[in-house]
């Protein structure tokens, strides 16, 4: 059986883990067929495990491994997979994550918010330990990948540093500025306005609404 083979290399890449360490550290697991829902006891101990999510921000199984006790980190496609939105690499249409996933939807991917939404419990919510941004590289070297990561992860940046209880549309004047000082520093970061956005601050908008 495919889980029950997989649980067999798990355990014994594990164990070389720990022989190499000297000590069990905690391992990152990200979800897969062995987390899937009602499986991820049978094969991983919450106390030597932390998943990393990166299905969707909808999938019922983000409740249920915090409901059970299992430390989570977030990276969820649907928001922080970052090479999202360009041409397919083999073939011919949009790579599988698309669309975009703009630096306002990172912005507002909320991971504890997700969460309560699914019925979380608030105790719980220290199981939640963060989140990473994922930039696959298919589609980036060196030469793209400073374009295609700034301001973007500033944005996820804000929202797991200060958890904020507003939406974008507070950040995005902060934002348009913080993306020049960026440039200013020498960093590639990715324009998100027109610069006369930048210099008549508020007026770009075609509705206040």
């Amino acid at each position: 059986e495919l889980l029950k083979l997989w649980n067999d290399f798990q355990f014994r890449a594990a164990e070389e883990v720990y022989k190499a360490w000297g000590s069990r550290p905690p391992l990152i697991m990200w979800t897969s067929r062995l987390t899937e829902k009602g499986e991820v006891e049978k094969y991983l101990s919450k106390e030597d495990y932390i998943i990393q999510i990166w299905t969707g921000g909808e999938d019922s199984v983000i409740s249920e491994l915090i409901n059970k006790g299992y430390r989570v980190i977030f990276s969820n496609h649907d928001a922080w997979y970052l090479d999202c939105g360009y041409s397919s690499w083999v073939g011919e249409g949009n790579n599988w994550c698309s669309p975009y996933k703009g630096w306002q939807l990172a912005y507002d991917n909320n991971p504890r918010q997700i969460y309560r939404d699914q019925g979380g419990s608030p105790d719980k919510e220290d199981l939640i330990l963060g989140g990473e941004a994922a930039m696959w590289s298919e589609q980036v070297d060196g030469a793209a990948v400073m374009h295609k990561l700034w301001p973007r992860l500033s944005a996820l940046a804000e929202r797991l540093w200060s958890d904020p209880t507003h939406t974008w549309k507070q950040a995005e004047i902060r934002m348009v500025s913080h993306r020049e000082d960026l440039v200013a520093r020498g960093i590639s970061a990715d324009a998100l306005q027109p610069l006369w956005c930048n210099q008549n601050e508020g007026l770009c908008y075609v509705s206040k609404a």
